[in-house]
This record gives structure tokens, sequence and C-alpha cells, in this order.
């Protein structure tokens, strides 16, 4: 009987050991949450409620604390819910983070271009789905002048190309960077 009691004692100190190290580690996960310059939200992935956010997410998005839980995926992603719950059961099924370009609604109604990461978690006993955003809309608005400029310097390149004249482009230090047909 001895031996049991004392066998039952270690197992609890053990239990009691590995219960504090979860404490630990699920309190330095929330603070890395709580601090990160991404967007982050879980969701739970069979009402599609978003459960939390942090405060990144939050001002991201336009709501407060309180607003965001209960507000569903269809209500925030510009996709067909549909797709979304497509989506949900690839991360459900192959437990795989699934990352891609998505478009956000915020709650003014406004679209934002989003790059997203979702990973299968499980807190608090259950399973959740934890998306990381960011916003990448002037990234994408920047590539997107970047193309146009390129596309005009092409145009513009051609004309030249076309011109029967000797055209010479010189650069700050009177070398010759350019020249077209005209100037063989």
């Amino acid at each position: 009987v001895k031996q049991a009691a004392a066998l039952l004692e270690a197992s609890i100190e053990e239990f009691k050991s590995v219960e504090k190290a979860l404490e630990y580690s699920e309190a330095r996960y929330r603070l890395l949450v709580r601090h990160s310059s991404d967007g982050v939200f879980l969701f739970s992935p069979t009402t599609l409620e978003i459960i939390e956010a942090n405060k990144s997410f939050l001002k991201m998005m336009g709501y407060t604390e309180k607003e965001i839980t209960g507000v569903t995926l269809p209500d925030i992603i510009a996709m067909k819910k549909k797709d979304i719950v497509e989506n949900i059961r690839h991360v459900l099924k192959h437990t795989e983070p699934v990352s891609g370009l998505r478009q956000y609604r915020r709650k003014d109604g406004s679209l934002t271009d989003v790059e997203i990461t979702s990973s299968l978690i499980r807190y608090k006993g259950e399973q959740f789905i934890m998306v990381n955003v960011r916003d990448v809309t002037e990234r994408l608005r920047a590539q997107h002048e970047r193309e146009s400029q390129a596309a005009t310097l092409r145009e513009q390149a051609e004309i030249i190309d076309i011109a029967e004249d000797a055209i010479m482009v010189r650069d700050m230090k009177d070398r010759i960077v350019f020249w077209n047909k005209g100037a063989e």
C-alpha cells in the first residue's frame, strides 16, 4: 500500500509539473500572439466564428475585441462560403498550414488584400484554426504600379526602335546606354 501511495504521489507531482509547464507555454504563446505585428485570430472550424484576435488584427479590420467574437469567416473573407468551407476541410484533413492571398472585408465594408497562413491547433482541449494575416495592399499596389511602368517603358522602347532617325540615350557620365536601329 505504501509503495502504491508513493507511486500515486510521484504521478501527481509529475502531473502538476506538466500542468505548470503547459500553463507557462500557453502564457508565452499568448504574449507572442498579442504583440505580433501581423494580425492573428482563432476560429472554430465547425461554427466558422472567430473566437479571439490580437490587437493587430482588430486594428486592421476595424473591430473592437468585443465585436470580433462571433463574427464569422464569411463576414470577413470575400469568397463564397463553399470555397471557405473547402479550404477549412483541407486544413483539417491534411493538418498542414495553408497559405495564400485573400481579400478580407473590414468592418466598414472596404476590402484589403492580405496574405494568410492557416494552421490547425489544439487549444483548451479543442481543435481550432489559427490564421496569421499580413496586410499586403500596399505591396500589391506598388507591384502593379511597377508592372504598369515596365509595360509603358516597353511600349516606348518599341516606338523608339521603329523610328528611322538616330536616337541615342546617354547617362550622367556621358556614356551611351541605349540606341535605336536608326543609330546603327
